[in-house]
């Protein structure tokens, strides 16, 4: 009893001490105006956490180039405990077509016992855009 009793009470503290910094939404739109190739992205993600470290975010495109986001305005607090970060960025797409632009996280930790226990780190956050 002594053993499952300590068990379970390491378990505990480690699922306290591991905070998910990761992306629980997210959102991409775009702007153009007609008959420019040139699209103004703008990224928007949420998370439970208002400190996050988000400079590598990528937003990759259907023709194969990725953009690297830097987050352009201070996190705002959307609601209790939900934080919304944005991220803009141009770029020129040289010529008419369809394209899809998308964005992975990787940086999900390891050791969430909801998601994946203890692999969570191997879970991305993804979401898409079609244009």
């Amino acid at each position: 009893m002594l053993r499952i009793l300590s068990v379970l009470l390491l378990c505990a503290s480690f699922s306290l001490s591991t905070q998910a910094g990761t992306y629980v939404g997210g959102d991409i739109r775009f702007i153009s105006e007609e008959g420019s190739t040139v699209v103004d992205f703008e990224v928007y993600m949420y998370s439970f956490f208002s400190g996050l470290d988000s400079e590598d975010l990528e937003l990759c495109l259907s023709n194969g180039e990725c953009l690297t986001l830097n987050q352009t305005t201070e996190v705002e607090q959307v609601r209790y405990e939900l934080y919304r970060y944005r991220y803009d960025i141009s770029y020129d797409l040289e010529e008419f077509g369809f394209y899809r632009a998308w964005l992975i996280d990787t940086k999900l930790p390891d050791g969430i016992c909801n998601v994946n226990f203890p692999n969570s780190g191997a879970i991305p956050f993804y979401t898409e855009l079609q244009f």
